[in-house]
């Protein structure tokens, strides 16, 4: 009976039945998991994932259980990782929609929107939901069908778009983003922020420094950061202080950045921005540290591979004029 309407209540009201319906039953699975699944509402990811090992442990099958972990991945910034623990989840039972569309939306984000068209499509038979127009509008958007992609959400009702403000207005702003219209993406974006979910941030801060916004592209970065610190993150507010000219505040968000790289690729370019923002602080040795670190595992990008090699060259050049001054000042040498 605790278990009975968990799923109807309040964040704290949902928590608190979780909480006690594992203390009357501590070897109930579906308990471990309703608790898994409340503190993931609640933005407690490591005692969420924690819970929903422990349901794991009682019964392996329970697919709730399998759809908090994918969550708990998800808002942890591991795409790969939900994905498996989604698709999971639906296999066991395919009347979870929400982790449908989560599996969809999944897909889209690791650029396969042509498998996401299909699932959402499939559910919109059985589930004629917002959400899931919604997130039909996104697949279509990253295969670049923006005309479709706009019907969809022309579809939704003003009851639907108030209920799904967030996630709509992701959708419609991601349209104005590949549309190249700044304004009207920015202002969805804006809309769209919900305090969790950092990708939409991060987009934001992506369109406001192509719009040359670069104080405001700074404080969305900051507070991305404040949910959970990404390379990206980091590397945008770098990004947005060096355009700027702000170069000691780039090489610090720089130097936070390349730690947190996903990827040898994101590392070589976080340290290729160290190099390159403490060249412009006038510090071409140091800056030919950084260089000499980034450069070489940038072999799989070209256009930063050529210029990475063409500042180090040009840092090299300026240290031995550095050395060369003494001697040009007293004389001994003669620069032509």
């Amino acid at each position: 009976q605790q278990l009975q309407g968990v799923g109807r209540k309040t964040t704290d009201e949902a928590l608190a039945a979780a909480q006690r319906a594992v203390e009357l039953a501590p070897k109930d699975a579906r308990a471990h998991g309703c608790l898994a699944n409340a503190l993931v509402q609640a933005g407690r990811l490591a005692d969420a994932e924690a819970e929903a090992r422990n349901a794991l442990a009682l019964d392996p099958g329970l697919a709730h259980a399998h759809a908090a972990l994918g969550r708990v991945h998800e808002l942890h910034g591991d795409p790969q990782a939900a994905l498996a623990a989604y698709r999971r989840a639906v296999g066991l039972d395919p009347t979870l929609v929400k982790t449908t569309c989560r599996l969809a939306s999944t897909l889209i984000n690791l650029g396969e929107p042509k498998e996401a068209e299909a699932i959402y499509r499939n559910l919109l038979t059985r589930w004629n939901d917002a959400e899931a127009h919604i997130g039909l509008s996104q697949a279509l958007t990253a295969q670049g069908r923006l005309d479709a992609a706009q019907a969809c959400l022309d579809e939704l009702s003003p009851e639907e778009r108030k209920r799904n403000v967030h996630t709509e207005s992701f959708a419609r702003a991601v349209i104005h983003d590949a549309r190249g219209e700044d304004e009207p993406a920015i202002a969805a974006f804006k809309q769209a922020l919900d305090g969790r979910w950092v990708p939409t941030y991060i987009r934001l801060a992506m369109v406001l420094l192509r719009a040359q916004r670069y104080d405001e592209a700074i404080k969305v970065c900051g507070e991305a950061n404040a949910i959970r610190e990404t390379g990206e993150g980091f590397n945008l507010r770098g990004l947005a202080y060096h355009r700027s000219s702000r170069f000691t505040e780039a090489v610090a968000a720089y130097k936070r950045a390349y730690p947190l790289a996903s990827s040898e690729m994101d590392r070589g370019l976080g340290l290729l921005n160290v190099g390159l923002a403490t060249l412009r602080l006038g510090e071409p040795a140091e800056a030919l540290k950084w260089l000499e670190q980034g450069v070489p595992l940038l072999k799989g990008h070209p256009e930063a591979d050529t210029i990475g090699r063409a500042e180090m060259r040009e840092a090299r050049r300026k240290v031995e004029l550095l050395g060369l001054l003494p001697r040009v000042l007293d004389g001994s040498v003669e620069l032509d």
